[in-house]
């Protein structure tokens, strides 16, 4: 625990140990070092299948997970998104999104209490992580084929 939980900054919680928490923040960290890029769109729908275990772990605790790492809970919910919009439906992302808005921006969990130095592992997989939502957001509500 020591060891990673220094390099990330997370710790532990029931459902994701701090050691997860390490080699998820290394794989992101391997695609910034790569270019930082998304896979291309067919790439990206198994981009967030290789995601969508650890963003269900995530998301059974999900304000202890907050909490104990907000970094990288967040960039695996949002990694994950299109998967599980995928397995289970409209209402299981829209469900994520409502609970993220409401525990991140209602101030249920505090982000400004994690210091820069604490996550740096995670700070750079940060922007990667908002660009899924976007692509998400995109092709779900937005890129909608039109019936002419």
């Amino acid at each position: 625990l020591g060891s990673a939980a220094a390099a990330t900054g997370c710790v532990g919680t029931g459902s994701v140990s701090a050691e997860d928490w390490e080699a998820a923040a290394g794989a992101l960290a391997d695609v910034a070092a790569s270019g930082g890029s998304l896979p291309s769109k067919g790439a990206w729908q198994e981009w967030g299948r290789v995601w969508l275990p650890l963003g269900r772990r995530v998301r059974a605790e999900l304000e202890a997970n907050l909490a104990a790492c907000p970094q990288g809970s967040v960039a695996a919910l949002l990694h994950s998104l299109s998967a599980l919009d995928a397995e289970e439906g409209d209402a299981a992302s829209l469900e994520l999104i409502k609970m993220l808005y409401h525990l991140l921006g209602g101030g249920a969990v505090p982000l400004t209490s994690v210091d820069a130095t604490s996550g740096a592992a995670w700070q750079q997989s940060w922007l990667l992580a908002a660009s899924s939502l976007l692509r998400f957001a995109y092709l779900k509500w937005v890129n909608v084929p039109q019936d002419d």
